[in-house]
């Protein structure tokens, strides 16, 4: 996946291009238009004809229009627009649709009545042209500086960045290194950023951590403790993995939709106080800088970093194996995961 795969109406692009005509100084919407435009699979209701239609229609006159760059943006390596009808047919008719997607978007029409319910569901981002302010989050980013200084005792402070998702991974060597700070730390973070509901599907879970880190306590022992903590109604699919260092980018997250870095990892609070000081940057894998002259540019390494970073945990989950070893006669088993090591983000 080189790209973000949405789903889009080509009747939502119009709404949007409506609505701007009567819109300033919000830069979402040209940012959202940029996006479709520009970086993703564009996969659409409308045959290759119908497509054809609207923009000669628009095409009349103005050879700039939105749909007319689209077309030519396509040409040139932006947007691949993807005809697919059909999908958008089947969504209607057949829920199973969405159970095994983690990171698409779906923009739709208001005919699309389950659009509203696919966060609550299946923790997908979805917006009709009535809820478009649902994706703004998608062209924002949030730092948070936090130090021995600050007033900070929990992750309370992240709540900010709850979003829409049912699969996350965490890649941090000393996460579960020390059992006395698994509420405050590994367990406090769960807590905070998961989403409250998924009423027709499991969240996704994998933890990467470096072997030698990991506690010397059973292995199954630290799985329990940390399932049996998350306070979530839903089903968790969770697995842990242990790999070598050397294999490992770290202090690093990744949920359906986020980049998610800290310098420090994401296991600084010991006793309700912070140990050092850190940055800790939440980046959708969407995002759209700015230059100083106010026209688009694309920050390109978000979204490549973002997939760069998923296809090396998927690497890494995958190889990892237990085997078992004859020490002195005697049959040692090295437990490299625990868990199914499923994960949508890795398919």
């Amino acid at each position: 996946m080189d790209k973000p795969v949405v789903y889009c109406r080509i009747e939502f692009i119009e709404a949007v291009l409506e609505k701007l005509k009567t819109i300033e100084n919000d830069t979402f919407y040209k940012d959202l238009l940029s996006f479709l435009r520009d970086k993703c699979y564009v996969i659409h209701d409308l045959t290759k004809e119908d497509l054809s239609k609207i923009v000669e229609k628009y095409r009349t006159g103005n050879n700039t229009h939105y749909f007319v760059q689209l077309i030519k943006s396509a040409l040139r390596g932006g947007s691949e627009l993807i005809e697919k009808p059909d999908d958008f047919i089947e969504m209607q008719e057949n829920a199973g649709f969405f159970k095994q997607i983690s990171n698409y978007i779906f923009l739709l029409g208001k005919q699309d009545k389950f659009s509203g319910n696919l966060a609550n569901d299946y923790g997908l981002v979805s917006a009709n042209i009535d809820t478009i302010d649902n994706l703004r989050f998608l062209f924002d980013f949030s730092l948070f500086i936090c130090s021995p200084n600050e007033n900070l005792n929990s992750w309370n402070f992240i709540r900010s960045i709850k979003h829409p998702f049912n699969s996350l991974i965490i890649a941090d060597n000393y996460i579960l290194k020390d059992q006395t700070s698994f509420n405050e730390n590994i367990i406090g973070l769960l807590n905070t950023i998961l989403p409250e509901k998924l009423e027709k599907t499991d969240f996704h879970i994998t933890i990467i951590v470096e072997k030698d880190t990991i506690l010397k306590d059973n292995f199954q022992n630290i799985y329990n403790i940390v399932l049996e903590n998350i306070k979530r109604p839903y089903k968790i699919n969770l697995s842990i993995v242990k790999v070598s260092k050397e294999k490992l980018h770290d202090r690093n997250i990744l949920t359906s939709y986020l980049w998610i870095n800290s310098g420090y990892g994401f296991s600084f609070f010991k006793k309700g106080r912070i140990q050092g000081t850190t940055h800790i940057l939440a980046l959708p894998y969407s995002f759209i800088k700015k230059n100083e002259n106010k026209t688009v540019q694309y920050e390109s390494s978000v979204f490549s970093m973002y997939n760069m970073l998923r296809e090396q945990f998927q690497d890494i989950s995958k190889k990892a194996e237990n085997t078992k070893n004859d020490n002195n006669n005697a049959v040692v088993e090295l437990i490299d995961y625990i868990g199914n090591k499923e994960n949508r983000l890795f398919d």
